[in-house]
């Protein structure tokens, strides 16, 4: 099977290297969802695959990094989801990518190692990513993409016409159950049944939009999410905006001696006013309640109409899927 996708990908290639040739020279390529393998060509990005054994160096995964070094304009600049997320989408790749800074003085990461290794878990393959970026002051921030690579994956477009439909073709050896899941702009998100190594077919890019596509494997007792992808119907990718900075996690317990000492040095004039208690009224006597009367004892019959106990979704391994947050909210 890995023969036949590798041949998909190489067809996919060839028929989108075919493109027309107009009197300006050839026509760009539409942008696509699928991995891109290579060398690195730096020497921090040599340092990183040789310290990650079952790593594999993947430019598309790069592209996300280096959109999100750039997008940081600040030491204090934090990797949102959002952020990470449009990154990847913009860079059109399919992994459960996950990435981590570090300010230095130049020196390779060693301190990023222990989050790559953590990313991978029990995948097979590593798919890795290292960008860099030199500051006036001599400050150096590090960006690591890792992603668990558990499959591959038939490349296809990422920008769709309105009501086009895409074939998913994955490869996810010793997988349980695959479930896909697709989140349109608006409404509910589709649950959709898939198999490893059988195309299928999704039809519900109806309206303009961004589309969070996610195949997970269910499992017995946990889950993993295997590919997080976006496809755009309509609509060009939005550009990265700067990463915000100056927002930092506060301490719980700190947080609330805050408010409590906020609450008590109140003004009095924004106190709210006192009311006055209404006048209770007599309560009636009470009456004497009749006596019970003797009844035999009967067993209540089962109610055949009482909703049978539904069995709780298995955990999810790593990062929680958008598109399962999402129907959790939706029902």
């Amino acid at each position: 099977m890995r023969r036949r996708l590798a041949l998909g990908a190489s067809l996919a290639l060839v028929l989108a290297g075919c493109h027309h040739v107009g009197p300006d020279g050839p026509e760009p390529r539409p942008p696509q969802v699928r991995y891109r393998y290579g060398e690195p060509s730096d020497a921090a990005g040599r340092w990183l695959v040789d310290r990650l054994p079952d790593s594999r160096w993947d430019p598309a995964l790069l592209a996300a990094a280096r959109e999100l070094s750039g997008a940081a304009r600040d030491p204090s600049a934090r990797l949102t989801p959002e952020a990470t997320q449009l990154a990847t989408a913009r860079a059109g790749f399919p992994g459960d990518a996950r990435f981590a800074r570090l300010y230095n003085g130049g020196a390779f990461p060693d301190e990023l190692l222990a989050d790559a290794r953590a990313a991978q878990g029990a995948a097979p393959e590593l798919d890795v990513a290292l960008a860099s970026r030199r500051f006036a002051d001599g400050t150096v921030l590090w960006v690591l993409g890792v992603a668990p690579h558990w499959g591959d994956l038939v490349p296809f477009e990422r920008d769709l016409g309105l009501d086009d439909p895409v074939a998913i073709e994955v490869d996810v050896p010793g997988s349980r159950e695959l479930q896909l899941f697709v989140a349109p702009p608006a409404g509910p998100v589709e649950v959709l049944t898939m198999s490893s190594e059988v195309a299928r077919w999704v039809d519900l890019f109806h309206v303009p939009g961004p589309y969070l596509i996610e195949v997970v494997d269910i499992g017995e007792d946990r889950s993993r999410v295997v590919f997080d992808m976006v496809v755009y119907v309509e609509q060009d990718p939005p550009p990265m905006e700067p990463l915000p900075v100056g927002i930092e996690t506060q301490d719980p317990v700190v947080a609330t001696a805050w408010l409590y000492t906020a609450l008590n040095e109140r003004p009095p004039e924004v106190a709210a006013p006192e009311v006055p208690a209404a006048s209770p009224e007599p309560a009636p006597p009470e009456e004497a309640a009749p006596p019970p009367e003797p009844t035999a004892s009967v067993p209540e019959a089962p109610d055949s109409t009482a909703p049978e106990p539904v069995e709780a979704a298995p955990p999810i391994v790593g990062r929680p899927p958008r598109a399962l947050r999402r129907t959790a909210s939706a029902t």
